[in-house]
């Protein structure tokens, strides 16, 4: 069997993924499967580089905890677990047993283990407070999303990568994994290479507009959210920050059937309720709604 018939294949698991959860797991494998063993027949493929460093940005790998965790202060986490050491490094996502809270590791510290089995012991420290109902709660196994791993296989996508459309989407997967990694210069850089090489890529428009809202550079983000709506009208999560957006800058008021679609899951939702109440306010001189 060739690699593109392995990339199919992946791919299809990967959209029957989507729709069947009880096979989820099983079928996301048997996708990531497909794209090593293309990966390997033909190592100068970077749609393939690209599809396995997606496949790594989107997973969380389990360890289990084979002693009882300790925190030290409210930033560090020291865990004994049977794993490479590539794994906890720097740069990586960590989530604590089911605590759906994760924290960007910031440094790392090996020592070997005293039962001699075979594991290591990491003190783990993170950027950002852990709270108290992690640090009193129950870790019976550590999560990593490996976004390192994710990153070396996007540099060799970008060194075999010759098609502006597949380095577009190399760039973009490079901006996210920045972006989790709290790196946002870096991640705009990123976004901004993708739509040099595919100028009409609504994704990585959308990401930008994003990292300028995060900056509080509303109007340029507003004027890069529009363009976007109208390439994706249909995009609740852009019409979302167009609401939002358009009622801090322009006292535009979003009739309230439609906040109420859009607003559902958007990550600025009680914002954009607040923005649009007070845009209720000057028109009509009225706190209610």
């Amino acid at each position: 069997m060739d690699s593109t018939s392995l990339v199919l294949m992946g791919l299809v698991d990967l959209m029957e993924a989507d729709k069947n959860y009880a096979k989820r797991k099983d079928l996301r494998r048997s996708a990531f499967e497909c794209f090593s063993l293309a990966n390997r027949l033909d190592p100068t493929n970077p749609v393939v580089w690209n599809l396995l460093a997606n496949q790594y940005y989107h997973s969380w790998f389990p360890f289990e905890c084979l002693s009882a965790c300790s925190f030290m202060g409210n930033d560090t986490i020291v865990v004994n677990v049977r794993c490479p050491s590539s794994v906890f490094v720097e740069g990586n996502l960590l989530k604590l047993s089911s605590f759906k809270q994760c924290f960007l590791i910031k440094s790392v510290t090996e020592y070997p283990s005293e039962e001699n089995d075979g594991s290591q012991v990491f003190k783990i420290v993170v950027d950002g407070a852990i709270p108290d109902n992690v640090t009193h709660g129950e870790i019976a196994q550590v999560n990593i999303n490996n976004l390192f791993a994710a990153s070396s296989l996007l540099e060799n996508a970008l060194k075999h990568s010759q098609s502006p459309s597949v380095r577009a989407e190399t760039h973009f997967l490079v901006g996210k994994v920045k972006h989790q990694q709290k790196n946002l210069p870096a991640a705009l850089d990123s976004y901004r290479s993708a739509l040099k090489d595919k100028p009409d890529f609504p994704s990585a428009a959308f990401a930008v507009a994003e990292i300028q809202f995060l900056r509080k550079e509303y109007k340029v983000a507003l004027e890069i959210f529009e363009k976007v709506l109208q390439q994706n009208p249909a995009d609740k999560d852009t019409q979302a920050f167009v609401a939002l957006l358009r009622g801090m800058l322009k006292n535009e008021q979003t009739p309230l059937e439609k906040l109420k679609e859009i607003a559902i899951n958007f990550q600025y939702e009680l914002e954009l309720w607040k923005v649009q109440a007070f845009v209720r306010h000057n028109h009509s001189g009225s706190d209610s709604l």
